[in-house]
């Protein structure tokens, strides 16, 4: 306890106050963190090109960030993905498309970029073991038939 009083500068019968301080705080950091990270994915998202190709992005986030940057990016192109991890652990995606059934493209797709997946014939998710230039190059050659 008096190394931790030490540490929080303050006395020992306060320490128990200043480490719930110190908590709330690093819960209100990590809440804005969080926050910065969906205005960052937003922003890729609406930074994909309108084309009536293909454009993917990538991001640091959970399932809902993925989600919501495959609904901003389906609005622009023909076929979105948003993609969340690295080139050692792999990623995880959302696809998701207005005019390409994803279930019947998810075969060729899987097998471009090592992946796995499904979903409804709107929006699908999974994993990829590809890198990232893979993922960018399968993209940037996909045109809907």
């Amino acid at each position: 306890v008096a190394q931790i009083s030490a540490m929080l500068s303050a006395k020992q019968p306060e320490a128990a106050a200043a480490v719930q301080q110190l908590l709330d705080t690093l819960q209100a950091e990590k809440h804005t963190v969080v926050e910065l990270k969906k205005q960052l994915a937003r922003a890729q998202a609406e930074s994909i090109p309108v084309t009536d190709g293909a454009g993917c992005c990538f991001a640091d986030g959970d399932s809902d960030t993925l989600r919501e940057m495959v609904n901003i990016g389906m609005a622009r192109c023909a076929l979105c993905g948003a993609f969340c991890g690295d080139d050692d652990r792999g990623y995880r995606y959302i696809l998701g498309s207005r005019a390409v059934d994803l279930r019947a493209l998810a075969p060729a797709f899987h097998a471009a970029l090592r992946g796995r997946g499904g979903g409804r014939p709107e929006m699908i998710q999974g994993t990829v073991s590809a890198g990232r230039g893979e993922i960018e190059r399968w993209f940037a050659a996909f045109r809907a038939e």
